[in-house]
């Protein structure tokens, strides 16, 4: 009878080798899977998919002069809130020194119209005496106009002295003389008003006299109604005109500063809006799809906290329109013109910005869109 041989024994393994071929088996494997699935939830929530590139729109006015002239009162700062209807600057549209040598002339005019009411005085009394009250009335009009002249050039001059006395350039004596000259212009040019305004009382109050007057010296009518329309149009010529900030918004450039001359249509500051409402992107060629309107969009934010909001198409543009290079990408051509769809879309709510914040995205601010295709 064989008897069978003894199995062989079970050598154990020991467990540093296991353990160096878990390393080298399992370890990649659970780290691969363990990377795959961080950035699949990654992507889920912090990535979306780029299609499109948009920038918020900008919004923007400029404030500029219906006439040339000169640039005085700047009443603004760069980065300054204003609202519409604010004033922003006055512009002198005439040269004040032609203003005084045109109401010299004037002023010579109405001497002469004087001297040649002497003869009929007998014969037209009260007729003369209406007259006369109405050039004394324009007499005291081109004095009002001629200190209004003088006491603009000494708010500027003022001005000036003001900013060389800050800057240590000129002496306090120098600067209370400016500033004295200054109130005493101020103070003669309103008692000049007042004056006028009662001549002007009295004038309506013997303008029923004049008209009862028999033969009227109609050569000396029509030439005091020349007169009156020459100082009409010196005084329009003195008024500056004021102008006004057309929008809400903030003083985001200052092209023109006191004392230079502007011209027509010429932008003197530029006002932004605080906040938009669209989104301007541009759906670059070849195209997968045809956008429509009310489609919904996806929109987000660039940076470290991106925020994301639902938004959708409200128009689509009817051609295509050159890219600007800061919707193109780095690794492009030069000189390489590229064409897009523009597409308008609507800035939700939850990235505008709330009374007294700041906004989420500012105006010009580049965001990613993406198209999704339900129609809403």
């Amino acid at each position: 009878m064989t008897s069978t041989p003894n199995p062989k024994p079970v050598i154990p393994t020991p467990l540093a080798l296991r353990w160096r071929e878990f390393k080298f088996r399992t370890v990649p494997v659970v780290f691969f899977l363990a990377a795959l699935i961080a950035a699949v939830i990654v992507w889920n929530h912090h990535v979306v998919p780029v299609s499109i590139v948009g920038r918020v729109e900008t919004i923007q006015a400029d404030v500029i002069s219906p006439k040339p002239g000169l640039l005085t009162q700047l009443q603004v700062t760069r980065f300054q809130k204003v609202t519409s209807g604010d004033p922003i600057a006055q512009v002198i549209i005439t040269d004040p020194n032609i203003v005084t040598a045109s109401l010299a002339v004037i002023q010579a005019e109405v001497k002469l119209l004087q001297l040649g009411m002497a003869p009929v005085e007998n014969a037209q009394r009260n007729a003369i005496n209406y007259e006369q009250m109405r050039m004394d009335y324009m007499r005291q009009r081109v004095e009002l106009a001629t200190g209004r002249v003088n006491y603009q050039l000494a708010v500027d001059e003022f001005q000036r002295m003001e900013k060389l006395h800050h800057e240590k350039l000129i002496s306090d004596a120098d600067f209370e003389t400016a500033k004295s000259k200054q109130n005493a212009l101020k103070v003669q040019v309103e008692e000049e008003e007042k004056l006028v305004a009662q001549t002007e009382q009295a004038v309506q109050r013997l303008q029923s006299v004049g008209d009862a007057a028999k033969e009227p010296q109609n050569q000396l009518q029509a030439a005091i109604a020349v007169e009156e329309g020459k100082l009409r149009l010196t005084e329009a010529q003195l008024m500056p005109i004021t102008l006004k900030a057309p929008i809400d918004g903030m003083v985001s450039m200052i092209h023109r500063w006191n004392g230079e001359n502007v011209a027509v249509g010429e932008p003197i500051v530029t006002i932004s809006a605080l906040q938009s409402d669209r989104i301007v992107g541009y759906l670059r060629q070849p195209f997968t799809f045809r956008p429509k309107t009310n489609m919904s969009v996806t929109i987000c934010t660039r940076g470290i906290n991106r925020r994301i909001a639902q938004g959708r198409i409200l128009a689509i543009g009817a051609q295509l329109q050159p890219l600007n290079d800061a919707f193109m990408p780095p690794t492009r051509f030069n000189n390489l013109v590229e064409l897009g769809l523009p597409i308008l879309v609507n800035l939700p709510s939850e990235l505008k910005a709330q009374a007294g914040d700041m906004p989420i995205v500012h105006p010009g601010e580049f965001v990613d869109l993406k198209i999704i295709g339900n129609v809403w």
